[in-house]
């Protein structure tokens, strides 16, 4: 818990200085336990929120009690989703285990269907992820126009991540000469480990779209849908670091039945 939320305190306040009358890092945290518990809207969050508050309050700062939708909305549109990148993969390196190296991280990327706006022309939003296989996390997500330009967002990707020693898989659309020849130049290997990769797909994109409902989510304007989309990421490590028996739903509707389980969830 307290490294989620000294991660979100780093975070730049993108609101005007001495007029916001919630701490950015108390809304962060909000939307990551919500959505752990089930939440997907910014109207579900803030009834988690209130539903919780004398127990939420123990834990976070919330000056001015539960912020409400609204100020939610505005807050993750304006949040540089940039450096939220940047602050999950630190705290998520902080999740492995201690000495850990990576072996296999399956590269991939997925397409959040519902940040679509027809309206405006808008395409949806592409995400290239880094799963690591053994730990069975997130490590961090890359943000491109379409399909077509991962090839141009998987080299940012790897550069951001620690890949020294580690075997990547990428399917078809990495199968370059110099994409080979950059993993290599990092230290790791490159190969098509169809056993192991596909584990981005069924632990992470399937995951995604059956459990957290990513498909179905509207966020739109600004960097929402991004910048969600990490939170979404947070819980789903968070619930992955849960090694007790039962399902990922198991634990989210666990987390529901008790604030307790959930901040252990956090702790563990």
């Amino acid at each position: 818990m307290a490294s989620l939320y000294e991660t979100a305190a780093r975070l730049h306040d993108p609101r005007v200085k001495g007029r916001s009358k919630h701490l950015l890092a108390d809304i962060v945290i909000l939307a990551v336990l919500a959505v752990t518990s089930g939440a997907e809207g910014y109207e579900a969050i803030e009834e988690f929120g209130k539903y919780h508050y004398q127990t939420l309050r123990k834990r976070l700062r919330l000056p001015n009690g539960i912020p409400s939708h609204d100020t939610r909305n505005r807050v993750f549109q304006a949040i540089k989703f940039r450096q939220f990148e940047r602050l999950f993969l630190e705290w998520t390196e902080g999740l492995k285990p201690e000495g850990s190296a990576e072996h296999v991280i399956a590269i991939d990327g997925k397409t959040v269907r519902g940040s679509r706006d027809g309206y405006y022309d808008n395409h949806a939003i592409h995400l290239v992820h880094a799963w690591s296989v053994e730990n069975g996390i997130c490590l961090g997500q890359r943000k491109t126009r379409d399909k077509s330009n991962e090839i141009t967002a998987i080299p940012e990707l790897l550069d951001m991540l620690c890949i020294e020693g580690a075997i990547i898989t990428i399917d078809a659309i990495g199968t370059q000469t110099a994409m080979a020849e950059r993993i290599v130049g990092g230290g790791a290997d490159y190969i098509r480990h169809i056993r192991s990769h596909w584990g981005v797909e069924n632990s992470l994109h399937w995951v995604l779209d059956m459990s957290f409902g990513e498909d179905r989510q509207r966020k739109r304007a600004g960097m929402a849908a991004e910048n969600f989309a990490l939170v979404r990421k947070c819980s789903l490590n968070i619930l992955k670091r849960e090694t007790g028996k039962g399902s990922l739903v198991t634990k989210r509707l666990k987390a529901v039945w008790s604030i307790d389980y959930l901040f252990s969830l956090l702790e563990n």
